[in-house]
């Protein structure tokens, strides 16, 4: 009894981050779970005692309607759990934040990456720092607690695009970063391909012993 939980509303990812391997492993048609099915697996896991978990969707609030249903759902029913997720910061509204709090939510991920709009473009983001930014302060003026990960030394990275990423925390001032260096290289991925061109990796690379990507002026530091 107690611990961490989990549960998910939907498979799939429609999104084109050149690192990630959810489109690879779930593809990238987004099946959704229905809102009382996973309101059911909320009240599961209240059964057995606990109290809190996390929404391992890729995407909690993509698509944004669907979100807004689940969060409905929790609050018609009463359900005590609480709960985190991760979110995307060009689909979220303050609309969703207030109701995703009120539904028991305490906090979101935001998978950052970056505040610079060149690092972004190169790993295939799409939202800009002005998306992260007000995504952000949406969240942290709803009661949410809210986390950034960053992965340094991204296709990119140079000095000047560091120093806009920590501009952009320092405006946002989140209730936490998570900061990485270099980014994990998975085979299928656009990364792989980058790495493979930029004579990182060999073309029969086995993957087998984790290997990080690592930007050339990073890399000289």
């Amino acid at each position: 009894r107690g611990g961490m939980g989990n549960f998910q509303t939907k498979r799939g990812c429609p999104f084109r981050c050149i690192y990630c391997t959810y489109p690879l492993i779930e593809g990238q048609t987004i099946r959704l779970r229905s809102p009382e099915k996973v309101a059911q697996d909320a009240e599961s896991l209240i059964r057995l005692g606990v109290a809190n978990a996390f929404a391992v969707d890729n995407i909690f609030n993509c698509p944004e309607a669907h979100a807004e249903e689940i969060c409905r759902t929790f609050i018609r029913k009463g359900i005590p759990l609480k709960w985190s997720c991760y979110v995307h910061p060009a689909h979220f509204s303050r609309a969703l934040a207030e109701n995703m709090r009120e539904a028991g939510c305490t906090g979101v991920e935001f998978g950052t990456d970056s505040g610079s709009p060149a690092v972004l473009s190169k790993l295939g983001k799409d939202f800009t720092p002005e998306d992260i930014q007000r995504a952000s302060l949406c969240a942290l003026e709803a009661g949410l607690e809210v986390c950034h990960s960053l992965s340094l030394g991204a296709p990119g990275e140079t000095e000047e695009t560091l120093q806009e990423t920590v501009a952009l925390m320092e405006k946002i001032s989140p209730t936490a970063v998570v900061a990485m260096l270099g980014l994990r290289i998975f085979p299928g991925t656009g990364l792989a391909r980058l790495a493979e061109e930029e004579g990182m990796i060999a073309p029969a690379h086995d993957f087998l012993q984790p290997i990080f990507y690592l930007a050339p002026q990073a890399r000289e530091k």
